[in-house]
């Protein structure tokens, strides 16, 4: 494992800019400043000339009415003045393909940053900066006939909270295929009434993240990274889930780096899950639960720790047939128990080669505990040292 691996996190600025639209390849129609309509295929060009204040309720400032379109926003940025709610930046409408956005800022506003209807496929988003969306970052809904092709490259979402108090996503996908997120930033993401994800993906396949972060979002009961329910084929590289917590004081709260919920066939390598917690309540680094057949190689879980438990990796429920391999845990502390490893219900699960230290809790500091040992699962090769209520086994 590349210890030298490291979590890199942007300073990104939008500045304010009336809005103002070129249309390239001489296409017509004029638009106007807010609601803007793309009925045409092309490539279309923006600026933005100051904060703007909608006047319709749920409305957006450009929406995609046309497949194979180019939305470039010139580097320039957009922001929302007013209170109108649900108010978008861009909406792409349903059974819509080929469609790029790229180049700039979406902030301050009451509804979505980018609003992906069901029914739409190859779906680019590059290098863009979406701040402050009530309604989620990026939001992409393929509840009734999915989504398939949806790409994010070198953007950064983050400061998206929950409307009304509701769950916080930096990005939501739902019922999605071909997945792709590459270097791009998903942080601080918060809400102060429910849940809030960096990144909540449902009932997708073949998901591939590649040198993402999923960091400091907060939340009750969750603070999470990435949450993947119910998802087949995923793969993540040298990714990080790190310094997720919490908003509540409650004892039962957790706060997360990678929740892999009832997924299959996922492979996590060369990622980490670092100092997730709070004062109150359990800090995990990657929990695995209800699943099968994923693979955690050459990750490192550190320094997680809660009132409760600080833990490396939990395996839970029905989990089945996971394995962690040439992995690090260290030093996850909980007022209670500190694990590196804890299997909780999982069965036919492979721990093997994997470096388990400093763990301590009152109660409990261990580099690995089973609850059963009728469940068929392996644990060999593991060396562990100064965990609080374990011997040494170098």
């Amino acid at each position: 494992m590349n210890n030298n691996f490291k979590c890199l996190f942007l300073l990104l600025a939008c500045n304010y800019s009336l809005f103002s639209m070129e249309i390239m390849e001489n296409l017509p129609a004029e638009p106007t400043t807010i609601g803007t309509e793309i009925n045409s295929p092309g490539t279309y060009g923006f600026t933005f000339l100051g904060p703007l204040e909608p006047q319709i309720y749920n409305d957006s400032l450009i929406t995609i009415n046309s497949s194979d379109v180019v939305v470039d926003l010139k580097n320039c940025s957009f922001s929302q003045t007013g209170t109108l709610t649900g108010f978008n930046g861009i909406k792409i409408n349903p059974y819509l393909s080929n469609i790029v956005i790229k180049n700039g800022c979406m902030k301050d506003l009451t509804g979505k940053g980018i609003y992906i209807s069901d029914g739409c496929s190859e779906i680019q988003i590059e290098k863009m900066i979406i701040n402050s969306c009530d309604a989620g970052g990026i939001y992409c809904d393929g509840s009734t006939y999915g989504c398939a092709g949806l790409s994010i490259t070198e953007s950064s979402i983050s400061t998206c909270t929950g409307l009304d108090y509701g769950p916080a996503y930096g990005l939501y996908v739902k019922n999605a295929s071909n997945v792709n997120i590459t270097r791009s930033y998903f942080t601080y993401n918060n809400s102060k009434g429910s849940p809030a994800y960096a990144a909540y993906l449902e009932n997708c396949d073949s998901c591939h993240f590649i040198n993402a972060v999923f960091g400091y979002n907060s939340g009750t009961p969750l603070g999470v990274g990435v949450y993947m329910k119910n998802c087949t084929d995923s793969q993540f590289l040298y990714c990080s889930g790190s310094y997720n917590y919490l908003t509540d004081n409650l004892s039962t709260s957790s706060a997360i780096g990678f929740v892999f919920d009832g997924t299959s066939g996922s492979g996590i390598t060369q990622s980490v899950a670092v100092k997730n917690g709070a004062l109150v309540g359990n800090g995990i680094g990657y929990k695995i639960l209800n699943g099968s057949n994923n693979l955690f190689k050459e990750c490192d879980a550190q320094g997680n720790s809660g009132s409760n438990t600080g833990a490396g990796y939990v395996l839970s429920g029905s989990e089945d047939s996971t394995h962690i391999l040439e992995s690090y845990s260290l030093s996850n502390v909980g007022g209670s128990a500190g694990y590196g490893i804890l299997i909780d219900g999982a069965t036919n699960c492979t721990i093997l080669d994997n470096r388990l230290n400093n763990h301590s809790g009152a109660v409990a500091g261990v580099a690995y505990l089973d609850t059963s040992t009728s469940n068929g699962n392996v644990i060999k090769h593991n060396l562990y040292y100064h965990n609080s209520t374990q011997a040494d086994v170098d």
